[in-house]
């Protein structure tokens, strides 16, 4: 067999094994945590600049080393990675900032751009000025552009592998004598949760498939029998760790649980998770047959193919909110008995009827079928809860109320998880999860200094401020937020979490 470094040699993980287990289980830092999960929505920059204000205040209040995951979808992944993979020489104040109560900011607060901070990426986030040093990248240019925006200046932008850990890595290299330290990253060992990136395989209108990007393997567990290429060709069936991913398929005759593979063009690195996390125009282009060759896709194989049908195919990849937007499906997956899920998104709560109330439509989509933003359904894909009871009634009429009061808009239930069989999902148990809702509240507004506050009614931040648009809000900038806009909208959203440090302790049982 070739022995050059475009052949390696990489774990495969069946999902049909009657003993499986998600390979993070067995490893006793994150098995030994509580069984909690976050969730953060996708939304460009504005829910980046969301994540990074509730990873503020969550490391503020002592809780991000709590919880076992941590699961993204597109803007929140942009935000949401970096800090899993932190550099050991970048301090999580840095990053992060420090949080602050609203009514001691200033100006300078909001203009503050520490080159090592999230804010100044996000303020720094304008793809066609980082159009031209990647233009000639071809399906890896997205990717590309949004590394260059969200993980260069932390050191994460090499074309490197990634995984969990020294040990992790260790394993791999035995396996892999061409292989060295330096061609990997590995998660910052600062306690963080292991992480989830959510992305979508694109195979048409009707059928998009959820899939998982993880420091330790890519995938998804249920298989989709013949959803590949020319309907002859499966998807799923379980996973591959990431060094081994977008490869021609393995000899047929390899032993498991070790394949060698060739890698076809180049390595799978974390600004692909960002890139296909985060392609949300993909999707437009798909919808439109033309689809420039700027956006992800891999070469992919169904770890349990056999025979024929053991070949590598070209899949689109698209962003992870193009079929769930939130986040949740991968912790339902794992029955995480408690979520806290950030809603990051521009819909305002809006009462519209009697008992009829407007939400980000991600919310509803999971009690209930509704359309999708296209209006052909998709969403019907996502029921996970039981809604026989009105829960989801329940739910919005407290977050319009509290919203009405001036009062941070969270929500905690529980609620019985139906199956779900395109997320693979199996129910008959329940889950305690905290909504954590983007909104305004007026207890933040007043609290603000007078010059602040006199900026936001003037629209100085934005006429929908917290409410961004995800595209062009900036005109005429795609994505990029202003610096006063990230550092503001991360302000409100780490003081709605330390506002609710009550409700949330609660919740939690600490």
């Amino acid at each position: 067999m070739a022995t050059n470094s475009k052949y390696v040699h990489a774990k495969i993980i069946p999902g049909n094994t009657a003993d499986f287990a998600y390979p993070e289980t067995t490893i006793p830092a994150i098995a030994g945590r509580k069984n909690w999960g976050l969730a953060f929505s996708g939304g460009g920059t504005r829910s980046a600049s969301l994540t990074l204000g509730q990873l503020r205040a969550l490391k503020h209040l002592g809780l991000i080393d709590q919880f076992r995951y941590c699961s993204s979808v597109s803007g929140g992944t942009w935000g949401l990675t970096p800090f899993i993979f932190l550099d050991a020489s970048i301090e999580d104040d840095e990053f992060l900032g420090l949080y602050k109560d609203p009514a001691m900011l200033s100006l300078n607060d909001l203009t503050n751009k520490n080159p090592k901070s999230l804010a100044s990426a996000i303020a720094d986030s304008g793809i066609f000025k980082h159009l031209f040093s990647n233009i000639l990248k071809g399906d890896e240019l997205f990717s590309e552009i949004i590394g260059d925006i969200f993980l260069k200046r932390f050191l994460l932008h090499d074309n490197s592998f990634f995984t969990l850990n020294d040990d992790t890595l260790g394993s791999i290299l035995e396996r892999n004598d061409r292989l060295t330290y330096d061609d990997f990253y590995t998660v910052s060992e600062r306690n963080r949760p292991y992480l989830i990136v959510n992305t979508t395989i694109l195979r048409s209108v009707e059928m998009r498939i959820p899939f998982e990007m993880t420091p330790l393997y890519c995938g998804i567990r249920k298989l989709y029998p013949n959803a590949g290429a020319h309907q002859k060709f499966d998807i799923g069936g379980g996973f591959v760790e990431p060094h081994g991913f977008d490869s021609d398929a393995p000899e047929a005759d390899d032993d498991m649980p070790y394949k060698q593979v060739r890698l076809d063009r180049r390595r799978l690195t974390i600004s692909d998770m960002l890139g296909s996390s985060g392609a949300a125009p993909a999707d437009f282009f798909r919808r439109a047959l033309v689809l420039p060759q700027i956006f992800p896709n891999y070469s992919y194989w169904s770890p349990l193919a056999q025979g024929a049908k053991l070949r590598g195919k070209t899949y689109d990849f698209g962003d992870g909110g193009l079929l769930e937007n939130l986040g949740v499906m991968p912790l339902l997956r794992r029955k995480v008995e408690k979520i806290i899920v950030f809603i990051n998104g521009k819909t305002p709560i809006e009462k519209t009827g009697p008992n009829e109330y407007k939400l980000s439509e991600s919310i509803p989509a999971l009690f209930k079928a509704i359309p999708n933003q296209y209006g052909d359904h998709d969403f019907d894909k996502n029921i996970v809860f039981d809604n026989s009871s009105n829960q989801y009634l329940e739910l919005a009429e407290s977050l319009f109320r509290k919203q009405q009061v001036g009062k941070p808009t969270v929500h905690t239930g529980t609620y019985t998880v139906v199956d779900n069989d395109h997320h693979d999902i199996h129910g008959g148990w329940t889950v305690d999860v905290c909504w954590v809702y983007n909104s305004l509240p007026e207890d933040w507004r007043k609290t603000l200094p007078y010059e602040i506050k006199v900026r936001l009614e003037n629209k100085d931040f934005g006429k929908d401020f917290p409410h961004f648009n995800t595209f062009v809000e900036n005109f005429p900038y795609l994505i990029d937020l202003s610096i006063e806009q990230a550092q503001l909208a991360s302000n409100l959203s780490a003081w709605m979490l330390v506002s609710s440090r009550d409700q949330i302790t609660q919740f939690l049982n600490i």
